[in-house]
């Protein structure tokens, strides 16, 4: 399994896998589990929608789906091909805006809520056409870091569906590709983990 999510009424974990499977545990019963889907490329992150009744999935080959928990399973109530390669992915404060790290040095932000539009679509040389392999997004929303494959850890300022600057080449970043990355909920800590199997922690 490559992602999980436990819903905000504590009862659902559902979990997906990188053959595409999205598979549920009703946590009353944990023994129990049901296959829910398998029409979905390999697994990078579920996230829980703004709805406790909805979700989102994302593929490594840039699907995004939303669905809709049933009293059968679940719906398909919004599906979007990005078109990208996808490595990354977390939403915004609002839970319906998504941000997702891509190939080629792109971001994607993705309207959750309505996927017929088309994602917009960020590319900035400081990333030298490596992937976004990690990204995170601060408590208060205003600043994204992101991690590459070439191992580089970058903090930018976030604002209007728009990275708005280069805050800081963060030194003594990583030998291999960039694996997570995460805010304190203090927002004063980064931290980072990579392939090169090291961690590392910088102040603001």
């Amino acid at each position: 399994f490559r992602s999980a999510f436990i819903s905000d009424s504590k009862n659902r974990l559902v979990a997906g896998n990188t053959e595409g499977q999205l598979y549920m545990w009703n946590l009353t019963e944990p023994k129990k589990s049901v296959l829910l889907a398998t029409r979905h490329s390999p697994i990078i992150d579920l996230l829980e929608y703004k709805s406790d009744d909805q979700f989102v999935s994302v593929s490594a080959e840039g699907v995004v789906i939303r669905w809709k928990f049933t009293p059968t399973g679940i719906d398909s109530v919004g599906y979007l091909r990005t078109g990208h390669k996808l490595f990354s992915a977390q939403f915004a404060p609002n839970q319906t805006q998504l941000i997702c790290g891509s190939d080629n040095g792109r971001i994607l932000f993705i309207d959750t809520a309505d996927l017929s539009k088309a994602p917009i679509v960020i590319s900035r040389p400081e990333f030298k056409g490596s992937h976004v392999s990690a990204l995170a997004l601060s408590p208060d929303g205003k600043s994204l870091v992101t991690g590459s494959s070439s191992g580089n850890v970058l903090l930018w300022n976030l604002g209007n569906n728009r990275l708005n600057g280069l805050v800081n080449f963060l030194p003594s970043s990583h030998a291999a590709t960039v694996t997570g990355a995460l805010f304190s909920p203090d927002n004063r800590l980064i931290i980072t983990g990579s392939l090169d199997g090291s961690v590392r922690i910088w102040s603001r």
